[in-house]
């Protein structure tokens, strides 16, 4: 298996600005293991299947600055909409670019404080969950964002762990 990704959804209109400096700090300003492991996913067809994982060669992280026009297929999206489209793109945890196992959401609470919403997606989903309050997450600081996704993609870490370590404003640093 190749190098995997964690996916970045935007749920509002976040700016190329603004994602610019949540990859910048992501990469540039956390921790001393930085992985570069972000995409940003604007359209349903950007999240490629398992199964045609083999004929996508150019998969590459997301790096600062972002100059794709601020658009997302995504807008409005719950968490139960987006771990559906995840779980229904990602065929198996072992092979594609991504495994399904948490993604980052990028929402209007981004556009406050630059945090991004840390989605854990290791319980199997069975397609009856509209509500997001099945999927644990977590807000997390863009600076820690990178290190802490490829965290919980890894099962290293949970999300409970971070929201226990997340500070007043229910934001985790780390």
């Amino acid at each position: 298996m190749g190098a995997t990704y964690i996916p970045i959804f935007c749920t509002a209109a976040v700016t190329v600005e603004t994602l610019s400096e949540i990859l910048h700090d992501a990469y540039y300003k956390g921790s001393e293991e930085q992985c570069k492991a972000l995409i940003l996913v604007h359209d349903k067809n950007t999240l490629p299947s398992a199964r045609e994982h083999k004929f996508v060669k150019n998969i590459e992280a997301t790096l600062p600055p972002v100059s794709d026009p601020p658009t997302s297929d995504f807008y409005g999206a719950t968490i139960g909409q987006l771990v559906a489209h995840v779980q229904e793109n990602t065929e198996s945890r072992t092979s594609g670019w991504t495994t399904g196992a948490c993604f980052l959401v990028a929402d209007n609470q981004t556009l406050k404080d630059k945090s991004l919403n840390l989605v854990d997606c290791h319980r199997d989903y069975d397609g009856s969950c509209e509500s997001d309050v099945h999927f644990p997450s977590v807000r997390v600081a863009s600076d820690q964002a990178d290190i802490l996704a490829v965290n919980v993609e890894i099962a290293n870490v949970g999300v409970g762990e971070l929201k226990d370590n997340a500070d007043e404003d229910d934001v985790c640093r780390g």
